[in-house]
């Protein structure tokens, strides 16, 4: 091999080695215009929205002013008619289930008091209202919301089941309902009043037409018995739309 063909391959050895460096730069350049862009994009996120802070929500936030400081000093039946509860009964409730649903303050935001979570999750089971509309009139999250509410419920039904739901088991407790029933509604021979109840939902992969019902959306069916002062004896939960109150 002569002199030349060394050359020859020197050059070409050159210039794949100047390619690669400036195929690595490239990359290398791309890398940093990406990382620029996600902090440039991160400079610009919000902890949250201005509407969703503290401040607010105890100037502006249904709680606070509505439920707090107007229906529960100005008009004790509308409170009731909001939260279905009277304040003393509200305030019973509170008191019990704060130890499972109070959470300690972080470092940059404190946490919602027991009493919003109380009456927001109320409030969505008195009227079926949605997350959304939850949580523009008591300025909270849509995450804060879609925890609170089943933390809440487990915590109702864990601190007042075994007073509330009391099954009777002997044929006096029977007999001493049919009583109740007849004293108070002139109704001999009943031990309770059966009815149900359809609860949305969003329909199920898979599922056809099985939680569809004759009202004509997707839901899940609730059968209660009560006694004659509206206690509840007895609940089944969890058929499926299509049911009707014999299928349960």
């Amino acid at each position: 091999m002569d002199s030349s063909d060394d050359d020859f391959v020197f050059a070409c050895l050159l210039s794949l080695y100047i390619q690669s460096l400036r195929q690595i730069g490239s990359q290398r350049g791309r890398a940093r215009e990406r990382l620029v862009r996600r902090m440039m994009r991160r400079q610009r996120l919000m902890w949250m929205h201005e509407w969703l802070s503290e401040d607010r929500r105890l100037r502006l936030g249904h709680y606070s002013i509505f439920l707090v400081r107007e229906l529960r000093t100005e008009d004790v039946s509308s409170f009731q008619n909001y939260l279905i509860l009277t304040p003393e009964i509200f305030d019973e409730v509170l008191e019990r289930i704060t130890p499972a649903i109070e959470r300690q303050d972080r470092t940059f935001r404190s946490a919602l008091p027991p009493g919003l979570k109380l009456s927001l999750t109320l409030r969505h089971l008195a009227t079926e209202d949605n997350y959304s509309s939850l949580s523009y009139a008591f300025r909270c999250s849509k995450t804060a919301i879609s925890t609170m509410v089943p933390q809440v419920c487990k915590a109702i039904v864990e601190v007042y089941k075994d007073e509330v739901f009391t099954v009777p088991v002997t044929p006096d407790e029977w007999r001493a309902l049919a009583q109740e029933f007849e004293d108070k509604w002139n109704v001999p021979h009943a031990v309770g009043a059966l009815d149900g109840k359809h609860f949305a939902i969003k329909k199920a992969p898979n599922t056809g037409s099985v939680y569809h019902n004759y009202k004509g959306f997707f839901s899940i069916p609730l059968l209660a018995l009560v006694d004659a002062q509206y206690r509840f004896i007895w609940i089944e939960l969890g058929g499926v739309g299509h049911m009707s109150d014999a299928q349960i």
